[in-house]
Formats: C-alpha cells, sequence, structure tokens
C-alpha cells in the first residue's frame, strides 16, 4: 500500500542548527533569518567557546553557526574540538575576511566560510548546502582563491610552455568545484593544507 504523502516517513527531518555567537543583537539577526524555513530547525544557542563545544557533544546538531571573535576560547579552537568528536558541519559565519582567520578556520575542519554582511538567501543557500554535504566559501573570499590562481597562472616556472594550469592546480580547481573540503582535497592529491593554499 503507497505510503500517505503527510506520513512520518515522508517528511524529512529538518536540518538542526546550533548557533554559537557571542552578540546578542547577531544572534537575533541569525534567528530572524533562519525563522518561517520548516527544512531549517534552530536547536540550541551560546555565546562563547566552551559552551558551544558543550552544547555541540550534547545536542549533536546537523549543522553549527561558529562565530570567529567568541570569548574564552576562539570559534576556530572550538570547531577544532567539535570536529574532533563528532560529526556536526561547521559553517564558519565571521566579520574577518582575511587569509589569517580563513585559512586556520579550514585547517581546524570548517565546512564552509561565510561573511556576516551576506544577505538572508546567501545565508539560507550556505546552510542548506553545507548540510547537505557540500561545502561554501564567501564569493569575496571564493574570488580571492581564483585571482591567487590566475596570478599562478601568470607564472611561467608552474606551468607549461602553452600557459595553462599545471595539472596540480587543474586538480584543485575541479575538487573545489565539486565542493570538497581542503582536508579531503590536501589528502585525494596528497599534499599538506598549506600546499593546497599555495596552489
Amino acid at each position: 500500500m503507497p505510503e500517505e504523502p503527510g506520513s512520518d516517513s515522508s517528511i524529512k527531518k529538518p536540518v538542526s542548527i546550533l548557533l554559537v555567537e557571542d552578540q546578542e543583537m547577531l544572534r537575533l539577526g541569525v534567528k530572524l533569518s533562519l525563522h518561517g524555513n520548516n527544512d531549517l530547525q534552530l536547536v540550541g544557542e551560546a555565546s562563547n567557546g566552551p559552551d558551544a563545544v558543550k552544547l555541540a557533544r550534547s545536542l549533536k546538531p546537523d549543522l553549527i553557526l561558529m562565530d570567529i571573535g567568541l570569548p574564552e576560547f576562539d570559534g576556530i579552537v572550538a570547531t577544532r574540538k567539535i570536529k574532533g568528536e563528532g560529526k556536526s558541519k561547521v559553517l564558519i559565519l565571521s566579520s574577518h575576511g582575511e587569509d589569517e582567520f580563513l585559512y586556520p578556520s579550514l585547517e581546524a575542519g570548517a565546512d564552509g566560510y561565510c561573511l556576516k554582511e551576506l544577505s538572508k538567501e546567501a545565508l539560507l543557500a550556505a546552510i542548506r548546502a553545507v548540510a547537505s554535504g557540500g561545502t561554501w566559501l564567501d564569493e569575496t573570499i571564493a574570488r580571492r582563491v581564483i585571482n591567487a590562481i590566475h596570478r599562478r597562472s601568470n607564472d611561467s616556472s608552474g606551468l607549461d610552455r602553452t600557459g595553462y594550469l599545471s595539472l596540480e592546480e587543474k586538480d584543485l580547481l575541479n575538487l573545489l568545484l565539486e565542493g570538497k573540503s581542503t582536508e579531503t582535497i590536501s589528502q585525494e592529491l596528497d599534499l599538506s593544507f598549506h600546499a593546497v593554499h599555495d596552489l
């Protein structure tokens, strides 16, 4: 007998989200963005690093929206602890787009990186992409990565005589386009994290 459309087995479980942000007004803004999206469910909030780790352990959320600038210990340390213990996805939501924050966050295991000025639509898209197993880089950050590759493409020492990307750079770009994490890319290309960063 076919399932009724409204039966429990046909209802997809919403993505459970833990919000980690020390500024109350920013937490409120994110909560308003999530409101009304039945596929997303806020299950907890934390305002510092230790509470983030504690709630991640107890709630086991599907996804954690993580600020970097947190009291006690920062979001990068919290991400490393959480990713070392559980399966929750971590999406960094930060006001810092500089490399000194981006690359340590990715190295700690973050699955995506957004800047706080992104639109509601972009935030929801990032959450859904990361929750479904993909990765997400803020547009300006992704553009910077692409520009770095383009700069390398002008350096003949890294290329063949025809001026195309090296094989490693092509492989890296293909894996990025597939939504692979930096950690996965480093494993698949047999490179260190910093070598992936430098390509």
